[in-house]
């Protein structure tokens, strides 16, 4: 179910079967017309002009944005946080094996990265295999999912929302 959601969510958001402008998209007015009523009456022109990017997204997505609802929303917003959080626990892990492997060539300490290799496989192995793989990930994810959509009255976009914030983080 989540996967088809995935799926629909997708097709949504990237419809390639068509281009769009931000500028006019009425080919039928010619360019005269266009100058020669831009300067007449301001409040006319900003309500009758198409050139706003988000009034033609939402004409455009509007009916199926519905469809995510709150819990495509709020699936969005965990998605941002959790890559933002991912790239900031990234920059400390990197800046942690910078110092200890600077430490390690200078003499000041040895690392048994083999033994640091296995307890690190050791408590991330879900499953009990004594390795690291998809089937792991998909046992922490459905973990994390089910926290994340404990009580939430409307969680049917939630896994679609939750892909497209990780997307555009």
């Amino acid at each position: 179910m989540s996967t088809m959601m995935l799926g629909a969510g997708i097709y949504i958001f990237y419809d390639h079967n068509t281009a769009h402008c931000a500028g006019n998209t009425n080919s039928s007015k010619s360019a005269a017309n266009v100058s020669s009523s831009s300067g007449s009456n301001d409040k006319n022109n900003d309500k009758d002009n198409n050139n706003d990017a988000v009034q033609a997204f939402l004409k455009q997505y509007g009916p199926h944005l519905g469809q995510l609802g709150f819990g495509g929303c709020l699936g969005f917003c965990s998605g941002m946080a959790f890559k933002k959080l991912g790239r900031e626990v990234a920059v400390i892990i990197g800046l942690g094996f910078a110092t200890l492997q600077s430490l390690s060539y200078l003499g000041y300490i040895d690392i048994d990265y083999n033994k640091l290799k296995n307890d690190a496989i050791k408590s991330l192995d879900q499953d009990g295999d004594n390795d690291f793989d998809y089937m792991d990930l998909l046992h922490i994810w459905k973990r994390v999912k089910a926290v994340l959509l404990y009580n939430l009255p409307s969680s049917g976009g939630f896994t679609t929302g939750f892909m497209l914030g990780t997307y555009y983080a």
